[in-house]
């Protein structure tokens, strides 16, 4: 009997077991992970810098030089001293970058500020003939030197990027702060004994505001590292100030004998940076089941 108990057991055992067993929940595997960029971040940059401005002269001169009769007031020489030249200088630039990113989806909005030097020192001389009057003996020349000068420049940015897991497509725009000085020297000289001399200077540093736009793409090659390539166009608008006669040619008053130099600071910048982004303890990743 205790035979036919025990045979009967197994056998309720073995043909319950899969039923059982089919009930129980299994759980599925995890989705892989998937990346976020949300997190703020610390970086460096580094690139190429070029100037796309032009200078102007505009040596109609201000004051008792239009009423005193001097020559160099008059046209045709008046007309013939303006002068314009462009600026194609390029140089290095480097700086240190920080920012914060917050994701929704793909979409990534973030704010990110720099700080740089950038070595632009450029400067442009210019020597040409002048004929004071027409048809007369007196004769003159000009020698016009302008030196502009970008030292430093910051800028504060918004961003907002399409991702694709670890790669995200962006454009950016704000505003740029640069430190920048123009410095212009004009030197009249006489070719006739009935002529003097005349010297004007003048120079501006400033720091100054504008507007910055442009784009990049970056890729995080880990969780908390990333590389970027970025291309920014700066707009430092026009700068203008004045270069005033410092000599005994020009009077009693010389700081009423002045020229006009304006100067474009339009400059493109393309760059690479890498990141290092905290995660503050938080999973660099979101996983989905």
């Amino acid at each position: 009997m205790n035979r036919l108990f025990t045979g009967v057991a197994a056998l309720t055992v073995l043909f319950a077991a899969p039923a059982v067993a089919a009930d129980i929940p299994l759980k599925a595997p995890p989705r892989p992970a998937v990346f976020s960029w949300t997190g703020c971040y610390l970086g460096v940059n580094g690139g190429w810098i070029g100037s796309a401005g032009d200078t102007d002269i505009d040596t109609r001169l201000s004051g008792a030089f239009l009423n005193a009769g001097n020559p160099f007031s008059t046209p045709p020489a008046r007309g013939s001293l303006d002068r314009s030249f462009s600026h194609d200088l390029s140089n290095g630039t480097a700086g240190i970058t920080s920012g914060c990113n917050i994701q929704y989806g793909s979409w990534v909005w973030g704010f990110e500020t720099d700080s740089n030097w950038a070595g632009i020192d450029d400067t442009v001389s210019v020597a040409f003939p002048i004929t004071v009057v027409p048809g007369q003996p007196n004769a003159a020349s000009s020698v016009q030197t302008v030196t502009r000068r970008l030292s430093y420049f910051s800028t504060y940015r918004l961003r907002f990027g399409f991702a694709a897991d670890r790669w995200m497509l962006y454009a950016t725009g704000g505003a740029v702060v640069a430190n920048i000085k123009g410095e212009t020297d004009i030197l009249f000289a006489a070719d006739a004994p009935n002529l003097a001399n005349e010297h004007f200077f003048g120079d501006r540093r400033v720091w100054r505001m504008g507007w910055t736009a442009g784009g990049g793409l970056e890729y995080a090659f880990s969780d908390n590292w990333s590389v970027k390539a970025e291309y920014l166009f700066l707009d430092l608008r026009d700068f203008n100030y004045e270069a005033f006669c410092f000599v005994p040619a020009c009077g009693a008053n010389p700081g009423q004998f002045s020229t006009n130099t304006r100067i474009e600071f339009r400059e493109h910048v393309a760059r690479v940076g890498l990141n290092y982004r905290f995660l503050w303890g938080e999973l660099p990743v979101v996983a989905r089941y």
